[in-house]
């Protein structure tokens, strides 16, 4: 029984170790990306928060008409590329991220 436990001890003691070890190489791998991240986090597309509010169009009171109000600006200003049916915020983060990861993983 003691030989068991004694065992017992020292697999888990070993595993410890081990998973300490990764866990320090994965925290100087995550301050080598932080570098990168706060170079991308620099050119937010889609504003500090995620919200573009210069889309807004403020002519427009956003109780009579919210989604003129809340997108008016944009919806005059914007065309949608000839080669997509729909183009938004998401179509424009999905056309720009494989450019940002093979950037982020040259860094």
């Amino acid at each position: 029984m003691i030989k068991s436990v004694l065992q017992l001890t020292v697999v888990v003691t070993a595993l410890l170790l081990a998973v300490c070890c990764q866990s320090q190489e994965r925290n100087l791998n995550v301050a080598k990306s932080e570098s990168a991240a706060t170079a991308v986090a620099r050119h937010a597309e889609l504003g500090v928060w995620g919200v573009d509010l210069s889309a807004r169009k403020e002519s427009i009171k956003d109780g009579d008409n919210f989604f003129e109000y809340a997108n008016g600006t944009w919806l005059d200003t914007f065309e949608i590329p000839a080669d997509k049916s729909i183009y938004g915020a998401i179509t424009l983060l999905s056309d720009r991220s494989p450019d940002q990861t093979k950037a982020s993983s040259m860094i």
